[in-house]
């Protein structure tokens, strides 16, 4: 079984960084090889109605500054 540890002032910086740029990457976080970005998706009253995210393989899924995955 996968376990893993959780750092709440890590969590907490990891948040704020999701704010700011208003999306996340996951790189091998959990699985070797595996990357993912995930961002939300506000209503009208702006508040979070849904998710999305893309999950892939390290080094074929471009989660680079100038990804158009992210930046599109």
């Amino acid at each position: 079984m996968l376990e893993h540890q959780l750092d709440l002032e890590e969590l907490r910086k990891e948040l704020s960084e999701v704010r700011k740029n208003g999306y996340s990457i996951s790189m091998e976080s959990l699985i070797p090889g595996i990357v993912a970005v995930g961002c939300p998706i506000f209503g009208c009253d702006n508040k979070i109605i849904a998710t999305i995210s893309i999950v892939g393989i390290l080094g074929v899924l471009d989660l680079s500054s100038n990804s158009k995955i992210i930046h599109t």
